[in-house]
């Protein structure tokens, strides 16, 4: 979406309501606010503004702004890659519009829960809130939210080495994003489509996906194509087009090094992997520089999760942070389950 023009509108808004009194109209600028600027880079402002909503709105015990307000949070804390902040967040928005019941944000909220679930390596819990918020969305013919929940359970399949299964999903979430005229939405379904095909060796099919993912945001925000690039990478890997997989890591690599992190990516240890993997066959000593920062970027992660098994999940169940680990020789081992 168009973040900045969200920021300009909710800021005039917002001036408009506090000269109109209007506490409702203000809280939901405010609340529009805090979600463009951290899509726009700057997550801490966006967070400390959504906490004042959030505050106000349960000084006024007003129960949907309050929801309004922890959707915020946990797209920030997700950002943030907090991902037990992002869980906490979610399901106190799952409580909330469940107690008030609105049907279409509890959808949106158990949804939200699957992808943390699946963020954290955690399959059979993310695939229960998924299924969840699938079935919600399709009794009340919620066709916008289904994409979202299609891409994740195809993730999910894909996972699990169901490779038929997740393409017919991301087939159906990128026809459905193409319907509602949904770019990002879009974009990663055909990611996902992409990845499906490179796992049935369809790299014909692949290329030509993951090209029209990148065609999907417009061509004019490359921080949002870091999957697609990757992937584009990881098809010219499997050719031995080694030119190109170079040239398109190096393309990665300049652009991550402008923003020092991949805002946007849906996984960005898998982006990580594919340029290392590239650099590796390439010879190049960039690949032991990166694989040694992108482990302890993961092992940091882990870290901020108390429970074993859950970091467990998170660094075996998840298939790139699996193999960035097995290719590092100073990380301290697999995690075990208790």
């Amino acid at each position: 979406g168009d973040y900045a023009s969200m920021r300009d509108a909710a800021l005039r808004t917002m001036d408009l309501a506090e000269a109109a009194q209007q506490t409702e109209l203000g809280l939901r600028a405010m609340q529009r606010l805090a979600v463009a600027l951290t899509y726009l880079g700057d997550a801490d402002r966006g967070r400390d503004i959504a906490e004042k909503g959030l505050q106000t709105s349960r000084d006024h015990a007003d129960l949907p702004m309050e929801a309004l307000f922890l959707n915020a949070l946990s797209v920030i804390a997700d950002a943030q890659s907090d991902q037990v902040a992002t869980l906490e967040y979610d399901m106190l928005d799952l409580e909330i519009n469940q107690k008030i019941g609105n049907r279409r944000n509890e959808a949106i909220a158990l949804t939200n829960l699957g992808h943390g679930w699946l963020q954290l390596g955690d399959s059979v819990t993310a695939r229960h809130y998924l299924e969840q918020g699938l079935q919600l969305a399709q009794q009340l013919r919620d066709r916008g939210t289904e994409p979202n929940i299609l891409t994740a359970l195809s993730v999910l399949d894909l996972r699990e080495g169901k490779s038929d299964n997740a393409l017919r999903k991301a087939q159906l979430a990128s026809d459905l994003a193409a319907t509602f005229d949904n770019p990002d939405f879009a974009s990663i379904a055909l990611c996902a489509k992409a990845n499906a095909y490179l796992d049935l060796g369809l790299l014909g099919d692949a290329k030509n996906t993951f090209d029209s993912a990148i065609a999907a945001t417009g061509g004019s925000a490359p921080m949002k194509c870091w999957d697609a690039q990757a992937g584009l990478a990881r098809v010219a890997l499997s050719t031995n087009d080694m030119a190109t997989a170079i040239t398109v890591v190096n393309a990665i690599l300049e652009q991550s090094n402008q923003t020092e992190k991949l805002d946007g990516s849906e996984a960005p240890n898998l982006v990580r992997l594919a340029c290392i993997q590239v650099l590796d066959r390439a010879k190049d000593p960039r690949a032991n520089i990166l694989l040694e920062t992108s482990c302890s970027k993961l092992l940091a992660s882990a870290s901020m999760l108390s429970n074993a098994k859950l970091r467990a999940h998170f660094l075996n169940d998840i298939p790139e942070h699996a193999a960035l680990l097995s290719r590092s020789s100073g990380h301290p081992g697999t995690a075990s389950r208790q």
